[in-house]
């Protein structure tokens, strides 16, 4: 299998990547990444070019191109030797670069075709964490990066690979780098496994302990699907009665995105949903991915635990619980006969 992976800068790519490795190697996997960007400076290094990683990105297009070109001729010559050594081969790249204020691809559409990708894969962070790292680096501190224009870089990002995907008629996958490793792993050796998104009351939700039993059940629930869970951002989010602004434009920007990822993502790359309310508490985020999974044809599974409930929340669902322990006493009946995941998850 060879998969594309990419990531805007500071997003965790290579750190998840190489984490990955180690963990399918823990499974008894073999796993080949190559680091295009790494790749490619040592390139430059090896013919003389005097190409830093501070300044890279001022190197002139056509030198880049042609940098790029023979690296990816070098790669394609390696896993033809050794394709048989691996069970995925793993491509990392970025789509593109946000640089000098302007966008700037770096891809070539014929080599992903000689590539002949199973899967594209975007690896996402979350703005706050990216900004922190990119405001520190060397390269980037001088950028000076608002928490907007990360958040625009990884929006364009993810939809590139997305239609990138598509030209190629192979699927397409986006999640955060705090997803567990299985994630991936399943993805790559267990595509059989039925995708699912979990929803849950996330602005309205603020008890620890509520939050836990969240986490206790994603972990429960990847035993049975590759599960995809949304990620409660460092953002702001703007007051409902402050109207878009200079002064409100990152929690405007922060928001809409999370609606975004949410909803055009991680909803739409599953093929179910599944929504864990730990308490009865209002979620209008939940409620409209719930009316989105039903209005394309998405199996929609509700745990609610109380007999009152709005008329909004029923029409939409195809089946639900009191609580969690309802829930898998009916999984690991439904499941019953079905691949399972029992390994550790990270």
């Amino acid at each position: 299998m060879v998969i594309i992976a990419t990531g805007i800068s500071g997003a965790g790519k290579k750190e998840y990547l190489k984490r990955f490795e180690k963990y399918a190697s823990s499974l008894g996997k073999r796993v080949k990444i190559y680091h295009v960007g790494e790749l490619l400076l040592a390139r430059a290094a090896e013919d003389g070019l005097n190409i830093t990683h501070k300044n890279i990105l001022n190197t002139n297009k056509h030198t880049i191109v042609a940098l790029r070109s023979a690296v990816y001729e070098s790669i394609l010559n390696d896993y033809e030797k050794n394709k048989k050594k691996y069970d995925v081969v793993i491509v990392s790249i970025h789509g593109f670069f946000y640089w000098k204020k302007t966008f700037h691809h770096s891809y070539d559409h014929s080599y992903i075709n000689k590539f002949n990708p199973d899967l594209f894969m975007t690896i996402m962070g979350d703005a706050v964490d990216i900004k922190k790292e990119l405001d520190v680096r060397e390269q980037r501190k001088e950028e000076k990066l608002s928490l907007e224009e990360i958040l625009l870089w990884q929006n364009v990002e993810t939809e590139v690979m997305m239609t990138w995907a598509g030209l190629n008629g192979k699927p397409f996958y986006a999640f955060f780098n705090t997803q567990s490793l299985a994630t991936f792993y399943k993805l790559a050796f267990l595509p059989e496994m039925e995708t699912v998104y979990l929803s849950m009351p996330m602005t309205h939700l603020k008890d620890e302990k509520d939050k836990k039993r969240i986490v206790e059940f994603a972990k429960k629930l990847e035993e049975y699907f590759t599960v995809f869970v949304p990620l409660e951002g460092k953002g702001g989010l703007p007051d409902v009665n402050a109207g878009l602004s200079a002064d409100t434009l990152a929690e405007y920007t922060t928001s809409h995105q999370a609606v975004k990822v949410d909803l055009d993502l991680l909803l739409n790359q599953s093929k179910r949903i599944i929504v864990f309310f730990p308490k009865a508490v209002s979620s209008p985020g939940a409620i409209n991915e719930l009316r989105e999974a039903h209005e394309t044809n998405k199996g929609a599974w509700v745990i609610y635990p109380s007999e009152t409930v709005s008329p909004f929340l029923t029409f939409y669902l195809d089946k639900s619980f009191k609580d969690e322990k309802d829930f898998f006493v009916f999984l690991k009946r439904e499941q019953k006969g079905k691949k399972r995941f029992t390994e550790k998850l990270n």
